[in-house]
Formats: structure tokens, C-alpha cells, sequence
């Protein structure tokens, strides 16, 4: 069943998304996976810029 996703609800679809792909990928329920290797740029979970040191973020750079 998929759910139309809209402003009010963004955050819970892609939390939602997330928990998905992460138990698809351990596996099964209740399964831990973890992984040493840092992850490449194509297979990270997250994908968002980490602000400058010391850069003001309300600030476009």
C-alpha cells in the first residue's frame, strides 16, 4: 500500500523508508547488522553535507 506523502508528512516517510531498507538489510526483525568498512558515497544510508567548521548555518555560504 503506498501513502501520498506530502509536506505533513515528509519526515515520517523517510523515517519510515530508512527503517525499511535498514532491516531489509539485516535481514530480518530484531536482527543487528553492522558494518566496520566506512560506506562509499553510492551505498550511504544518509547522504547530506556536513556544514563548514565554524560556518554560521542560518548563513548561505
Amino acid at each position: 500500500m503506498s501513502i501520498r506523502v506530502s509536506a505533513h508528512n515528509v519526515v515520517r516517510a523517510e523515517s519510515d523508508r530508512m527503517f525499511s531498507d535498514l532491516q531489509r538489510d539485516a535481514g530480518r526483525i530484531n536482527t543487528f547488522h553492522h558494518s566496520r568498512p566506512p560506506a562509499g558515497i553510492d551505498h550511504q544510508t544518509v547522504i547530506r553535507l556536513s556544514p563548514r567548521r565554524g560556518a554560521d548555518p542560518r548563513r548561505p555560504a
